[in-house]
């Protein structure tokens, strides 16, 4: 079972995955007086497709006010948020740099547990960050999916840990909804469906823990 009162790290590959996966857990850990501090890995700039660099920087301005706004909506105060900035869509070339940053993340709050995205995720960012968070060494890792629920798929996610906390539906929309450059009429390339939110905030949230590697 994953220790709710445990200082946990969550990782997401760009601003929204931490509510799309983690949302009622984070509401959880802080319920059960633990601490959760959150990681972005990207800076979500490009999500929207090829810009110039002042579009860019405004964007990922931006995603990084959605993604705090979409916490204190959420009912979240965290113990401390962090913006890695690695680029959108270029994680996997960077995963040396990425697994050293994070690696300071967990010692300067004293990680004991860390929530990174499905390394069966379809987004090559997604699949990054579960091997960089895959070759940390000491704290308990435990992987989501999200990407691969997006579309309705039912992961191999069978001996997961499901987390739900239906009451508050509308509080992880109203997350959701904070990260209004991902919603349809945002502009985004791949926006955030009705049906998929709808999924999200319905179904549990899943977490499989990740074996340590000798």
């Amino acid at each position: 079972m994953i220790d709710l009162s445990a200082t946990v790290l969550i990782v997401a590959p760009h601003p929204d995955d931490e509510v799309l996966g983690c949302g009622w857990l984070m509401r959880a850990v802080v319920a059960a007086g633990g601490r959760v501090v959150v990681a972005w890995m990207t800076d979500g700039g490009a999500s929207h497709g090829d810009l110039d660099a002042d579009t860019s920087a405004t964007l990922v301005a931006r995603r990084q006010n959605e993604a705090l706004a979409g916490l204190a909506a959420l009912g979240i105060a965290p113990a401390a948020t962090v913006f890695l900035g690695f680029p959108d869509g270029g994680l996997a070339a960077c995963e040396g740099a990425a697994r050293v940053a994070l690696a300071a993340v967990c010692s300067a709050h004293g990680i004991t547990a860390v929530f990174v995205t499905s390394a069966a995720d379809r987004h090559p960012d997604h699949r990054a960050s579960f091997r960089i968070v895959a070759g940390l060494r000491g704290p308990a890792r435990y992987a989501y999916p999200v990407s691969g629920r997006y579309d309705g798929e039912a992961p191999d996610f069978d001996a997961a840990i499901r987390i739900a906390e239906p009451a508050a539906g509308p509080l992880k929309r109203a997350a959701l909804a904070c990260h209004a450059s991902q919603r349809p009429g945002g502009g985004a390339r791949f926006p955030m469906s009705a049906d998929a939110v709808d999924r999200f905030c319905s179904e549990p949230e899943l977490f499989m823990l990740v074996e340590t590697q000798p």
